[in-house]
């Protein structure tokens, strides 16, 4: 049923390239102006934010879901459902089973997922390049622009600096997901979307 219509469009995604996403959501915030509430969001700002960041938000969380739900899904499957049936047989209601049980034994893929999908959306310039407007423009959007000039010391400073959170958050990662008990061919895995 449902789910299988959702993991499909989970797994377009993810082998949409993205520059056929960007080129779709910048097609589809002109038009979403014409809805009330969520019309006034993206035109005129809402709170501290202004319209690009939100159209990077958006952008990025559509990217960065698919990553997220594939790595919580892979963690959800792996559960053996009989822990939340023993709870409702001691008669803990479902979301009182799903806080202390289930969320504990997922809570280091949803942190992988996080941060996987940080480090995948800290180095997509193509949607934060199609999606920001002036005051908007995100660091490898700048680095990026930069290099079409003289490159200066700073933004290759700026680069390594770049590769470096990048490595340090998939470290970071590996080091979760050990503590919560996976191998390393299961982290492996985590890595490669398998």
């Amino acid at each position: 049923g449902w789910t299988k219509f959702f993991m499909a469009t989970v797994f377009l995604i993810l082998v949409t390239p993205e520059i056929m996403d960007a080129i779709a959501l910048v097609t589809w915030f002109p038009r979403i102006k014409d809805v009330p509430l969520v019309g006034v969001i993206f035109s005129s700002g809402w709170g501290p934010f202004n319209g690009g960041i939100n159209k990077l938000w958006v952008g990025q969380s559509l990217y960065a879901s698919a990553v997220v739900t594939l790595i919580v899904r892979a963690r959800l499957s792996g559960l053996d459902e009989s822990l939340e049936e023993a709870a409702g047989d001691l008669g803990a209601p479902p979301a009182r089973a799903f806080r202390q049980i289930t969320l504990p034994l997922i809570a280091s893929a949803m942190v992988a997922g996080g941060l996987l999908s940080f480090a995948l959306c800290l180095d997509n310039a193509v949607i934060s390049t199609l999606l920001s407007e002036a005051g908007s423009t995100t660091f490898p959007v700048a680095l990026l622009g930069a290099t079409r000039s003289t490159i200066k010391p700073f933004w290759g400073v700026g680069a390594v600096l770049l590769f470096v959170v990048t490595l340090g958050a998939l470290w970071f990662l590996a080091v979760i997901l050990r503590r919560g008990g996976d191998s390393a061919s299961k982290i492996a895995a985590t890595f490669t979307g398998s």
